[in-house]
């Protein structure tokens, strides 16, 4: 007999299809069940339960004969919350205790059992990913909630392992997860630190913030993720969401503590597992403080922030993790953290050169050029402003309205212009093609003295999303002057910081 059911490896990031092959051996001896294929501890100690809810729930086991659990590909290691059920059904069918399904199909299963034969949903049940149409066989509620949870696919819900023997209740199919986005941490933010958001939201560009402690440089990192677009609209990534704290669903947001390993952060290890930025997989990875994590990891981060995939080789093996996200970090530049290029640089800065030269070696040149946006958040709380500029800074702007100027650029973006990924993964060609002779000039006036070509495309892509913003299907001026202040000015203080 032979049904699919879900295991989870340990270098995995979701739930993978398996088939559980079960076959009934002819040496004799007492009716054990045995689990091929590198079982864990706790799928071997599952054949316990396995027996005792047969037995309780009146069936019977072989007798003479052991029962031998094939578990495919066997060169796996695996370990499975909900393969209980599915060995205990494919028991019962292939012993024709319970009337098997028909020969052309493989029943997907995938339950808990408790020593008294009931099924249980398992917690990691709303993350699996079935092909449209498959039925999947599971428990009705768990044991830390009685309510029958929702499904994003077709199920037969059983209360009991008895219920295989009734006639399926297929519940109906729903169609996507219902999302929750989270909320801001904060009600309102600064004009200009509420500009940096939109832009970062609308079109999904990396940005890196520096500034003197107390500007609000975290809050604002930490509150994008509200704005984002939805998972179930994301492209190729729309299954991947992780539950919030709230227990609703949401795209991940991971945030790890600057103290964390390299091995933490990357992966790796003998069974080349993954790390954090491969769990932030179509998600937010927030790093904060960025200069107090270890150098590797910056340089680590380098390739998935360029390609969207991290490859991992260790004793002559390789595995490829997807790790496209958006970065969101935030640094202070000096040990006092009131350092700031350019005019006002010293104006509160008690380090010493010695001191100012020992931050800039902790940020690589490579790795911040990786950042679409760096912006300084010194000029976000100044109260008392002696110019117009400098008035337009202390303005404010909700976090309920930041969010439907995104919304509104995002449903542009999608409705009219029929762009299904974000402005940031965007061929920058594209966007170039569409330029006036003005524009073209415009960009060969700035980059033409050899800055990055990075630099250059990031711009473009801002541009774009400026433009959306504005709900406008072509780049204007402003648009690409805009995108050139915020993609290379901050870059070019940051150079003239390292001489």
């Amino acid at each position: 007999m032979r049904v699919q059911s879900y295991i989870r490896q340990r270098n995995g990031l979701s739930a993978e299809l398996i088939s559980v092959e079960i076959e009934l051996s002819l040496q004799p001896g007492l009716p054990q069940i045995h689990i091929l294929g590198l079982p864990d501890a706790a799928l071997r100690e599952s054949t316990l339960r396995i027996r005792s809810a047969i037995r309780s729930q009146g069936f019977r086991m072989p007798q003479g004969s052991q029962v031998l659990v094939h578990l495919r590909p066997s060169h796996l290691r695996k370990s499975s919350r909900g393969l209980d059920l599915a060995v205990a059904a494919a028991l019962l069918w292939e012993m024709r205790q319970i009337p098997p399904p028909p020969p052309d199909s493989i029943p997907v299963v995938y339950g808990a059992l408790t020593l008294g034969g009931e099924v249980e949903i398992p917690d990691d049940a709303e993350e699996l990913t079935p092909e449209p149409g498959t039925v999947v066989i599971t428990g009705r509620s768990s044991s830390y909630s009685m309510a029958p949870v929702e499904l994003p696919y077709a199920s037969w819900r059983l209360s009991q392992l008895r219920d295989l023997e009734k006639a399926p209740l297929v519940s109906a199919a729903q169609n996507e997860v219902k999302f929750q986005r989270p909320l801001a941490t904060a009600q309102s933010f600064p004009l200009a630190a509420s500009r940096v958001a939109e832009v970062v939201a609308a079109g999904e560009h990396s940005v890196l913030v520096a500034g003197p402690p107390g500007s609000g440089k975290s809050t604002l990192v930490e509150s994008v993720a509200a704005w984002l677009e939805e998972p179930n609209v994301v492209g190729p990534a729309s299954r991947c969401f992780a539950k919030a704290e709230s227990g609703c669903a949401w795209r991940p947001v991971v945030r790890p503590h600057h103290s964390i390993t390299p091995l933490a952060m990357i992966g790796g290890g003998g069974q080349l597992w993954a790390g954090e930025i491969s769990r932030a997989h179509s998600g937010v990875l927030i790093m904060d403080e960025l200069l107090e994590f270890h150098p590797e990891i910056q340089e680590s981060l380098r390739e998935p922030m360029e390609t969207g995939s991290i490859t991992i080789t260790r004793a002559g093996r390789s595995k490829t993790f997807p790790s496209r996200f958006l970065a969101l970090a935030t640094t202070n530049l000096c040990e006092c953290g009131q350092y700031v290029p350019g005019a006002r640089a010293l104006s509160k800065c008690r380090c010493s050169r010695a001191q100012r030269r020992r931050s800039r070696a902790r940020l690589t040149g490579p790795f911040a050029d990786r950042f679409a946006v760096l912006t300084f958040s010194d000029g976000w709380l100044g109260a008392k402003a002696a110019t117009t500029k400098a008035a337009e800074a202390t303005k404010a702007r909700t976090a309920v309205e930041v969010g439907e100027r995104v919304a509104k650029a995002i449903d542009f973006r999608r409705q009219i212009r029929e762009q299904r990924v974000a402005n940031a993964y965007l061929d920058s060609a594209q966007i170039e093609a569409g330029l006036t002779s003005f524009q073209r000039a415009m960009l060969q006036d700035t980059f033409g003295n050899g800055l990055s070509l990075r630099r250059r495309d990031s711009v473009l892509r801002l541009a774009r999303t400026f433009a959306d913003l504005r709900q406008s299907v072509t780049l204007s001026h402003q648009d690409l002057d805009e995108a050139i202040h915020l993609g290379l000015h901050g870059h070019l203080l940051l150079d003239e910081w390292r001489e």
